[in-house]
């Protein structure tokens, strides 16, 4: 039972919480706050606690939401640790005006797919292989789409309109794939019903299936940019009237496009620790596109939980991870992490913490080898004094910050995951 003296002092304490917390996040002891030339008799009685544990298990996802991301990943890459990975897409490709007329006896001279580079990830000095086909199904801008969409349906294997090998450079500006002829030639010589204005052109040209083929190399997963309306596919043709015309068709945002990732852990040393939560292991890993994420399991330190019932004010509660791949040659460590609420079914929900911006919540590279959250209004959520109101405590998920947007992958260290709670005491 709350003493009537504490449901009063919690909302109290809790208004107080926001002004410790700014007041705390600058600080990592009691000399950085000045405690030192304080009487002893006027000092807060701020209490630190890093007793609790937290434990560390590598799960596998299922999927991601991947449509209308500004960058698109394309290529394979094969991880000695993290095993097979690929990342393949579908694309609308739009007309860039209405009422097209291409002219009388219109002919192919050549039809051109072109893509703008990003960046990358992984060896781009070993080759990759794409192929491209004609979408057979629709996909639309108002739907979500995610990762591990079954693409069957939307196309023929049997009629590729390009298969290209090359060596991705993306430190140039683009990728050019010369496409078939027959698409152009479909597009030019379409009934003009087909090409009055989008919607139509969309019935008669669903867009284009971009696949990735393993390699038996290190290989990458390439960026493109998408969200720039600078990729495209352009037709060079002539007339009757006219030489080297040419026409371009936009990839932009009025349209849609779905990232389609796949990994194949059968192989990796990883395998035995995905999903295992009966064993002990010494690391724990994460990986974008829908790879890898850490479940976390919080078990409070004595001290804190015989204090629940009286009432504990969280001015700030530390989790820090330590990387283990502090040299990972090629697969450079990822700037940042997010950290997420877990429901019973192991999804995401945000917690208030991360509301309240990156200066409070952390989470960014630090020296190379350290992130650091600072999660204390979970942690109070977890301990409010009122069962009722209190969280359940299912554990963090945690995952890449741009997991739809990079192939990254980490390791963490699992034994060395600390939780460092300042709090004060409300009786």
């Amino acid at each position: 039972m709350i003493k009537p003296l504490v449901r009063r002092a919690v909302p109290v304490v809790v208004t107080a919480v926001i002004f410790l917390t700014l007041l705390l996040s600058a600080c990592q002891n009691d000399e950085d706050l000045g405690f030192n030339l304080t009487p002893a008799g006027e000092r807060f009685r701020f209490k630190i606690d890093s007793a609790s544990t937290v434990t560390a298990v590598t799960l596998r996802q299922d999927s991601v939401t991947s449509d209308r991301r500004e960058i698109v990943m394309l290529g394979s890459l094969n991880d000695p640790l993290f095993g097979h990975s690929t990342a393949s897409l579908l694309t609308q490709v739009r007309l860039s005006s209405n009422d097209v007329n291409f002219g009388a006896g219109a002919q192919l001279d050549s039809a051109v797919l072109l893509l703008k580079y990003h960046h990358y990830y992984g060896d781009t000095t070993t080759p990759q292989q794409i192929r491209v086909f004609e979408m057979m199904e629709d996909i639309y801008p108002d739907t979500t789409y995610y990762s591990n969409l079954n693409v069957d349906p939307f196309f023929d294997e049997s009629k590729p309109l390009a298969d290209l090998t090359y060596l991705p450079q993306p430190t140039k500006d683009s990728l050019l794939i010369r496409l078939s002829d027959d698409i152009g030639t479909k597009i030019l010589t379409a009934d003009t019903s087909h090409l009055l204005n989008q919607t139509a052109f969309q019935e008669f040209f669903k867009g284009l299936y971009l696949q990735a083929q393993p390699t038996n190399n290190t290989g990458s997963i390439v960026y493109f940019n998408f969200g720039s309306g600078r990729s495209r596919m352009t037709l060079y043709y002539h007339n009757d009237e006219q030489d080297s015309l040419k026409y371009e068709l936009v990839i932009n945002t009025n349209g849609t496009w779905v990232g389609l990732f796949d990994h194949d852990y059968a192989s990796s040393p990883l395998q035995p620790y995905i999903n295992d939560s009966t064993s002990t292991h010494n690391q724990f890993y994460l990986q974008a596109m829908a790879g890898l994420r850490g479940y976390l399991k919080i078990d409070l330190s004595d001290s804190l939980t015989s204090m629940i019932e009286s009432g504990i004010a969280i001015n700030r509660a530390e989790l820090i991870f330590n990387v283990d791949n502090t040299d990972p040659g090629i697969f450079s460590v990822p700037k940042s992490l997010r950290v997420f609420a877990s429901t019973k079914e192991r999804t995401n929900e945000y917690i208030t913490d991360l509301a309240l911006g990156e200066n409070y919540y952390g989470g960014t590279l630090r020296n190379d080898s350290e992130y650091r959250f600072n999660i204390g209004r979970y942690v109070q959520d977890i301990t409010y004094p009122v069962p009722s109101m209190r969280r359940e405590n299912d554990g963090l998920l945690l995952v890449l910050t741009d997991e739809r947007l990079s192939a990254n992958r980490l390791i963490l260290n699992a034994n060395d995951i600390k939780l460092v709670v300042t709090y004060t005491p409300i009786n």
